[in-house]
């Protein structure tokens, strides 16, 4: 009676025709991160301290994704591709971002060590992090530690 039972089931599903989905529904609207931090921008403003935290700075960095000289940012080559590949467009929002600067709410400029930023694309699944090593910043380094975790608040 079973082998019966399967047979019919196997028999009326084996007939029905099933489909994939044949279009991708309306994209719904990003809600973009540019308002948080513009990463689109040519030039970015790190705030950081050198190697032994005496000195700080207000740099003026160009994109890694539109400099086109590579001034001063000889690993970063890969990012400027045609067509561009950073925009909120293609999915790109701010993961993180780590770069200084003033604070309203103290009424003060913070400096960080290292300047970063994450960007994540919410289409592909992609996490590019980002990390500023300046010129005048004594410390050298050949490796760099990136994480992910979890924080729960």
């Amino acid at each position: 009676m079973k082998n019966l039972y399967l047979l019919l089931i196997t028999l009326i599903c084996g007939s029905v025709d099933v489909d994939g989905q044949m279009f991708c529904p309306t994209p719904t609207a990003l809600e973009s991160t540019v308002s948080v931090w513009d990463w689109t921008a040519p030039f970015y403003t790190f705030y950081y301290k050198d190697a032994n935290g005496l000195n700080v700075f207000d740099s003026n960095v160009p994109s890694p994704f539109v400099d086109d000289s590579n001034n001063g940012a000889p690993n970063t080559g890969h990012l400027e591709t045609t067509p561009p590949d950073y925009l909120v467009a293609d999915g790109w929002e701010l993961l993180y971002k780590n770069t200084g600067g003033y604070l309203p709410s103290s009424g003060r400029t913070e400096y960080v060590d290292v300047p970063s930023f994450a960007l994540y694309n919410r289409y592909t699944g992609l996490v590019r992090t980002l990390v500023y090593h300046p010129t005048d910043n004594s410390g050298a380094f050949t490796v760099a530690e990136v994480r992910a975790s979890h924080r729960t608040r």
